[in-house]
C-alpha cells in the first residue's frame, strides 16, 4: 500500500510537469495556498485587534466569506464560457490582491461589524474564480486516466505551500503588526499575478 501511494504520488507529479496547462494550475494552486497560508494566522489577529468581539466578529466575517466564495463560484459558472480560463484566474488574484489592501486600510479607519462582513463577502466573490478556474483548467485539460493522481500530487504540494508559509508568518507576527505582514502578502500577490499575466503563464 505504501509503495502503491508513493508511485501514484509521483506518477501525478511527473503529468503535472510534464503538461504545460496542468503545470500552470499546479503553479498557481501552490501560490495560492502559500498565499492563505501566510494570511491565515495574522488575519485572525488583525480582526480580533481591529474589532471589539473576540470570536463573533471573526465568525461572522468567516461566514461572509465562504457566502462570497460561494456566491462568487455561482457567477463564475455562468459566464466562465465567454473568457479564457488563465485570463480569470491571473485578474481575480490581481482584484483580490488589491482589495486585500483596501480591506485592511479602511477597516482600520472605520472598525464596524456590519463593514467587516460586507468586505469579507465582497473578498469571497473577488477571489473564487480562481478557486474555480484552476480545477476547471485541470479536468479540461488534463488525461481523465491520471485525475486520481493528479490531485493527489496538488493537494499535497499545496498544503504543503500552505504549512510552509503559515509557519513563517507566524514567525513574523512575533516581529511585525499584522496590518504590515497583510499589506506585504497582498503586495506579493499582486506581483505574482502580474508576472502571470505578462507572462502569460
Amino acid at each position: 500500500m505504501k509503495k502503491s501511494f508513493a508511485w501514484e504520488l509521483r506518477e501525478g507529479i511527473r503529468y503535472i510537469i510534464n503538461s504545460h496547462e496542468t503545470k500552470y494550475a499546479f503553479k498557481t494552486y501552490l501560490f495560492l495556498f502559500a498565499y492563505i497560508g501566510g494570511l491565515y494566522v495574522v488575519f485572525i489577529r488583525f480582526i480580533q485587534g481591529v474589532l471589539s468581539s473576540v470570536t463573533k466578529d471573526l465568525g461572522f466575517s468567516a461566514v461572509f466569506l465562504g457566502a462570497g466564495i460561494f456566491t462568487g463560484s455561482v457567477l463564475y459558472g455562468r459566464f466562465a464560457h465567454r473568457f479564457a480560463i488563465k485570463r480569470i484566474v491571473n485578474y481575480a488574484i490581481l482584484a483580490a490582491s488589491a482589495y486585500l489592501i483596501f480591506f485592511v486600510a479602511l477597516l482600520i479607519s472605520y472598525p464596524y461589524t456590519w463593514l467587516c462582513v460586507s468586505l469579507s463577502f465582497i473578498l469571497g466573490i473577488t477571489i473564487s474564480p480562481a478557486f474555480v478556474g484552476i480545477n476547471v483548467l485541470i479536468h479540461s485539460e488534463s488525461d481523465t486516466k491520471l485525475l486520481g493522481r493528479i490531485f493527489s500530487g496538488l493537494e499535497f504540494t499545496s498544503h504543503l505551500g500552505f504549512l510552509i508559509a503559515m509557519f513563517i508568518s507566524s514567525i513574523l507576527a512575533d516581529i511585525f503588526q499584522p496590518f504590515t505582514i497583510i499589506i506585504f502578502v497582498a503586495i506579493i500577490g499582486i506581483l505574482f499575478s502580474l508576472i502571470f499575466i505578462f507572462t502569460d503563464d
